[in-house]
């Protein structure tokens, strides 16, 4: 593996440890809207819903989280709003700022923390209809994260 595609997987790791879970609680106050492309995504393993995780919304069908979330799963939802009062949940979407996914992926090296960094911690979630948000989350330049190392 290039030392390019090392840094761009650690990278990515980086910013689903760091930005993802402070995009919600800022100083312990909720933040409200002020991350609308910041998600819960709700997963299912064999057609129940089984357990949530946290994600960032990269475009209006792309939908960043763990791999340790996406892997075993067969199907997901995921939420918008800063507070899910949709009655549907967590089995549909029903009335709420809510999407289906049609499509699920764990990143190809996931290896359920065998290794550290695990640096594969990568999963994906592709939305059935778009979500349009003021703006998306944005993946840190290759090389960004460097210096924590």
């Amino acid at each position: 593996m290039t030392k390019k595609t090392l840094a761009f997987l650690l990278a990515l790791s980086m910013l689903l440890v760091t930005v993802v879970p402070a995009a919600a609680i800022i100083w312990g106050q909720e933040d409200g809207e002020d991350h609308p492309y910041v998600g819960l995504v709700v997963f299912d393993v064999d057609g129940t819903p089984s357990h949530r995780c946290s994600g960032t919304l990269l475009s209006e069908t792309v939908f960043l989280t763990a791999g340790h979330c996406t892997v075993g799963t067969s199907g997901a939802r995921v939420w918008f709003d800063a507070e899910v009062t949709d009655s549907s949940y967590p089995g549909s979407c029903g009335t709420g700022n809510c999407a289906e996914a049609v499509f699920i992926d764990t990143h190809p090296d996931y290896d359920d923390f065998a290794t550290f960094p695990n640096t594969s911690d990568v999963g994906i979630v592709i939305l059935e209809t778009p979500h349009s948000v003021s703006t998306y989350g944005e993946l840190p330049a290759v090389g960004a994260l460097d210096g924590l190392d």
